[in-house]
């Protein structure tokens, strides 16, 4: 609540709230990158290039001034699909949408803000549209991960391996992000046609549901 309170005391309009928030995302998935904990050397990123690879995941611009795959550990990869993920739907609309999912309640003001912000006339419009969008993603992220996970065994044949890469790169090309794990991007399943089918379905519907939002 005090973040709430903190923007409630700037007095900002629902856009500007917007901003900071993915502001604040980028500044605090920086820093975390630069934990020893976040990069297979242990001495961490540098803020320079942490700054630069959070931005590009949150702003899902697909830019790596670094191999993600190579250079991250799971905590570091972590922290970069937060950015992705938050970036592709929003960091208000996510925030809003796990308070209504675990039964929680948004005040009249930030309901009013984010009707306003998604183009919802009504509370109750803005309640649907908020469920759809979050189910919805997280049902097509899901079953791209499971069939990345199924037809990518013989490339990856690890299985905890193959399936972070899955949920990875299933979050990832639903957002239209454009970063992977792999440092030559999608090139080994060139001559793999399902799995290309899958990240095609995956960009498509990610773009179609943020026009449609």
């Amino acid at each position: 609540q005090w973040g709430e309170k903190f923007i409630t005391f700037l007095n900002l309009r629902p856009s500007q709230t917007l901003a900071l928030s993915f502001l604040g995302l980028i500044g605090v998935c920086s820093l975390l990158l630069t934990f020893p904990a976040a990069t297979v050397n242990g001495k961490g990123a540098q803020f320079i290039d942490a700054l630069f690879t959070m931005t590009a995941a949150s702003c899902v611009a697909g830019l790596s001034v670094l191999n993600i795959g190579a250079e991250f550990t799971h905590f570091g990869q972590g922290v970069i699909l937060l950015g992705i993920q938050a970036g592709g739907l929003g960091i208000m609309v996510l925030s809003a949408a796990f308070t209504l999912l675990v039964g929680g309640k948004i005040s009249l003001r930030k309901q009013a803000g984010l009707s306003q912000v998604l183009n919802v006339s009504t509370p109750d419009g803005f309640r649907s549209l908020l469920r759809s969008v979050t189910l919805t993603t997280l049902t097509i992220e899901f079953f791209g991960a499971f069939s990345l996970f199924l037809l990518c065994a013989e490339e990856i044949p690890k299985v905890g391996t193959r399936l972070w890469w899955s949920i990875f790169h299933s979050v990832s090309a639903f957002c239209n992000c454009g970063l992977g794990l792999l440092s030559d991007s999608l090139m080994t399943f060139i001559d793999r046609p399902m799995v290309c089918m899958v990240f095609l379905i995956l960009i498509i519907t990610g773009e179609i549901g943020r026009a449609h939002v």
